[in-house]
């Protein structure tokens, strides 16, 4: 049996205003730890992890803070709705799992910083790896909803000092970054086996026709943060290879949920890839 997706989206109130770090995945995971009764999926030491917890989000936007030079404090207000969403890639459906997060929502008051957090609502959605496929398209909207951090594939001949990263969504960067991260949880049935090639073919098969991308440096922990980029970019698609398209669909897929790049198991590289109807678009190139 392939591997799940377990796909959770809880939403809760405060009892009272708190101050809340500059990057509010760290509320969430608070919460989420405290509800799951059990942290190893989250500090457990993985080359990949197979967990992404996003920000704190308010009407569909996580909350974030970007600016060092802006000193107003990110304020979460009582009786206010909130959300965020986890991701977790399970071998099987966890029956523990679920039944734990089900049963905590039943009795669920959490401490969170100064105020109580009060779980109102769980989403839970279960997809097998195998059924991810975005639907096919001849153009793809993909949307850097928090910092995304990608990194350049090391250097095998030169030993230069320090990773190098990106601060575009370049088509190769992308499906390498995916892939590596697929390959860590897929069965060997749907592990792709030459991502180099995926990659580079994916640089022609994904070509940018409009964007709007900013570089910014996340607020993380003690007033610094990665250097990273948000906003959209409209990917016309071209692909010509039926067997390489297909994968290419599926990680898109895959990023909704388990987002792009370095650090996303604790909310940066959150997206949301789609298919648009490009007849309403004037300039193709």
């Amino acid at each position: 049996m392939a591997p799940y997706i377990c796909g959770i989206t809880l939403s809760f109130i405060l009892n009272n205003n708190i101050i809340a770090p500059p990057f509010t995945s760290k509320i969430s995971k608070i919460i989420f730890i405290e509800l799951l009764k059990n942290q190893s999926l989250i500090t457990d030491r993985y080359a990949y992890k197979p967990v992404t917890i996003s920000p704190v989000m308010s009407n569909g936007k996580p909350i974030f803070k970007l600016n060092e030079k802006n000193q107003d404090l990110i304020k979460l207000e009582a009786e206010k709705p909130y959300e965020f969403h986890v991701s977790i890639i399970e071998k099987e459906p966890s029956k523990p799992l679920l039944l734990s997060l089900i049963e905590s929502c039943g009795q669920t008051v959490v401490n969170v910083l100064n105020a109580k957090a009060e779980i109102i609502r769980m989403n839970i959605t279960l997809k097998q790896l195998e059924e991810l496929h975005l639907p096919n398209s001849n153009a793809y909207r993909v949307e850097f909803k928090t910092p995304t951090i990608l990194q350049m594939p090391k250097s095998l001949r030169w030993r230069f000092k320090g990773p190098r990263y990106v601060l575009f969504p370049h088509p190769y960067l992308m499906i390498w970054s995916l892939a590596t991260h697929w390959n860590a949880y897929a069965p060997p049935s749907l592990r792709i086996h030459d991502v180099w090639k995926l990659a580079y073919y994916a640089t022609h098969a994904l070509m940018e026709v409009d964007y709007n991308i900013k570089p910014v440096t996340a607020i993380y922990t003690k007033g610094k943060g990665p250097r990273g980029f948000i906003g959209w970019v409209l990917y016309k698609f071209r692909g010509v290879s039926k067997r390489l398209n297909e994968q290419i669909l599926r990680l898109l897929e895959y990023a909704n949920y388990m987002g792009i790049g370095k650090s996303r198991s604790i909310g940066f590289g959150m997206v949301e890839a789609k298919p648009i109807n490009s007849k309403n678009r004037d300039n193709w190139h």
